[in-house]
């Protein structure tokens, strides 16, 4: 049995590898205190000087106990009951580390910080994971966190951000790009903006893959001359499984391309000369132009599905006790959306959709086929959730958006403006009633505030005048 010895409060020093910085309230401990004494003692070392390397023979530093000592002083007690132990620097740490773990006293970021110094220290994510009960995987993926803006991540922990929520910022791999997104953690911009950059990587991937292709065998200009050359190919966001194709006669004739942030646009020299110059500079004009609404109308589309991904997400977790309480809204969205189903159903196919109905439900679809008598179990098994379910896919067949294409003469191509959506509207009212948060960005299309919205408004209004 190890002896308990009291040693004066002023002799004890608080450990400055602890991993738990935040001590926390120890207001009801120290009141404990204050009428009990310190029932359990601390672990404490001798405290070595860091010039003279040698113990002065009466301080010590804590070990086990940071909160116990606070409350003790904060009690007005003059000493407290302690262990005394030799430890090396490392087992220090780690015992710490593994102390506070056990009682769930530490954060995310603070456990990888114990991990990185224990890894300093000799140890290796094999033993730190044997020691401290979690899996390798874990202990990396704690480590990796480190790699953050540090005063972000304390904040998104201030939010109430989860471990699940850390685990998804790691699908993301640019480190700039993975500290814009910890900024929206525990906020309701989080989702979309982590599908956002993930969405963002792939494109800079198959764009960065394209520019390595096409380069060897074309220049790079900052703009093209419609008048001298002809566009051949565009490689871009919205079609990535199209791969760069090099020409045929690329080792004779002159190609040229422009990078920016959505494509990569080929170009060669025509082989006629224009004969009208304003007649080329106009269809150059057009092109461009119809050029520019056709980004435009696949950036809304991209969000569109972006968006509607997130509310099936959604819906596929919602509680079976939330829906229970709201059953009265969802079933004042099933009578809505039948009877503006009633009133155009002649348009429609099906009066839901019923490939996304089975995936709500959780069963997966056999290419085209839906396997009905696993839909009709679910719906046994769980009528609640499964009415809710039925009423999603009848409002969001199709998926929702808040734009639609409209003509313009002078570019002659369709581009999009803002529509306004009742039946949207509804779905997203009965998804904030059970705990949807929507994303800024889904409240500026919503509003038809969103700048690509108001761009295109813009060009419209500016066509007008003129």
């Amino acid at each position: 049995m190890q002896e308990i010895k009291y040693i004066p409060v002023r002799k004890l020093w608080e450990h400055p590898d602890n991993p738990r910085k935040d001590i926390g309230d120890i207001t009801e401990l120290t009141e404990s205190i204050r009428e009990n004494g310190v029932l359990q003692n601390l672990t404490v070392v001798p405290l070595i000087g860091n010039i003279s390397g040698k113990w002065d023979g009466e301080t010590y530093r804590v070990v086990i106990g940071h909160r116990r000592l606070a409350a003790a002083k904060k009690a007005g007690l003059e000493t407290v009951p302690c262990v005394v132990v030799e430890m090396t620097q490392a087992e220090q740490v780690k015992t710490m580390l593994i102390e506070n773990m056990q009682r769930s006293d530490l954060t995310v970021y603070e456990q990888a910080q114990g991990f990185q110094l224990m890894l300093d220290m000799g140890e290796t994510v094999e033993t730190i994971a044997q020691q401290s009960g979690f899996s390798t995987t874990t202990v990396r993926r704690r480590v990796k966190l480190l790699e953050l803006d540090q005063a972000e991540f304390k904040k998104s922990e201030a939010r109430g951000a989860t471990l699940q929520d850390y685990i998804e910022l790691e699908k993301i791999e640019d480190p700039d790009r993975k500290n814009a997104v910890l900024k929206s953690i525990g906020t309701a911009n989080f989702k979309n903006n982590l599908k956002s950059a993930i969405e963002a990587e792939e494109v800079k991937k198959y764009l960065d893959g394209a520019v390595a292709t096409v380069s060897t065998f074309a220049t790079l200009i900052e703009k093209a001359e419609y008048s001298t050359m002809e566009r051949t190919a565009s490689y871009d966001r919205w079609n990535r499984k199209r791969e760069v194709e090099v020409p045929e006669d690329s080792e004779t004739a002159r190609y040229y391309y422009i990078v920016d942030s959505t494509s990569v646009t080929v170009y060669r020299d025509r082989e006629d000369t224009p004969v009208d110059p304003e007649v080329e500079a106009e269809n150059a004009r057009r092109q461009e132009a119809q050029a520019r609404h056709k980004a435009i109308e696949q950036q809304l589309q991209e969000m569109a599905d972006r968006h509607f991904a997130l509310r099936c997400e959604f819906v596929r977790g919602v509680s079976k006790t939330n829906v229970e309480k709201h059953m009265g809204d969802i079933v004042s969205i099933l009578a809505d959306a039948g009877t503006d189903d009633m009133s155009y159903s002649y348009y429609r196919k099906k009066i839901i959709n019923d490939t996304l109905f089975a995936q709500l439900l959780g069963i997966d679809n056999d290419g085209d086929e839906i396997d009905f008598a696993k839909v009709s179990e679910r719906c046994m098994e769980s009528p609640k959730p499964t009415l809710l379910a039925f009423a999603f896919s009848m409002i969001e067949n199709p998926p929702g958006t808040y734009f639609k294409s409209d003509w313009s003469p002078e570019d002659r191509c369709y581009k999009m403006i803002y529509k306004q959506n009742d039946s949207l509207d509804k779905c997203y009212a009965l998804l904030e009633a059970l705990g949807y948060e929507m994303s800024d960005e889904e409240q500026a299309m919503q509003g038809g505030t969103h700048e690509l919205l108001r761009e295109e408004s813009d060009n419209q209004e500016a066509s007008d005048d003129e």
